[in-house]
């Protein structure tokens, strides 16, 4: 099997050129046509040229509007204090996808947390507005998708892997509008995804 890298194109709103093109020889066609099935939802494999030489070419792309947030909860713990993590599993298809391939992630000092580190209930309320700041800025254009969430040791951390590296929008509106919370972000190439494969 060969690998060539797929050029850009523009296909429509909310769909995406997946980074490869995959070239089958002739006689790996029927096979070839079965594992990109096997592997493509939510792909989805929407042009097949006509053979070159002896290899067939096809575009995977995946239409990300499809992508829907499927959560799930863990709790342990860290530093001998209770840690809880989200997990999105809904983005589990993704895993690689260079469309995607900046990792993001944002930590908020808690103001007043309680003794065991996590917020308290009055201190959710701003958390929870600041969480939904982060996944309405993110949803926009499909810019990216909220991944992980942690709660522990008085802070709470969002990770997210988005295909724009500059969020300094973001961090601009987070601090107008909670002036009283402090904001640290970092923004690494992480195109295999290992940051979240590290909650799996």
């Amino acid at each position: 099997m060969h690998h060539a890298r797929a050029h850009s194109l523009a296909l429509g709103q909310n769909v995406m050129v997946v980074s490869e093109i995959i070239a089958l020889g002739d006689g790996e066609r029927r096979n070839g046509w079965s594992l990109l099935q096997s592997v493509s939802q939510p792909r989805t494999i929407v042009n097949y040229n006509r053979p070159c030489g002896r290899h067939f070419f096809y575009i995977l792309i995946m239409d990300y509007a499809t992508i829907k947030d499927q959560w799930s909860v863990f709790q342990g713990n860290h530093d001998g204090m209770p840690s809880f993590f989200r997990l999105n599993t809904g983005v589990e298809s993704m895993i690689g996808d260079r469309a995607y391939s900046f990792r993001i992630g944002i930590a908020v000092p808690l103001k007043r947390p309680q003794e065991n580190g996590l917020p308290s209930e009055e201190e959710n309320v701003y958390v929870n507005q600041i969480e939904d700041e982060i996944f309405t800025f993110f949803d926009k254009e499909l810019r990216g998708f909220v991944c992980v969430i942690i709660a522990t040791g008085g802070m709470k951390e969002f990770m997210m892997y988005s295909k724009i590296e500059n969020i300094e929008e973001l961090i601009g509106e987070l601090k107008s509008k909670f002036p009283e919370y402090d904001f640290q972000h970092y923004v690494v190439k992480d195109e295999n995804w290992d940051g979240y494969k590290g909650f799996m």
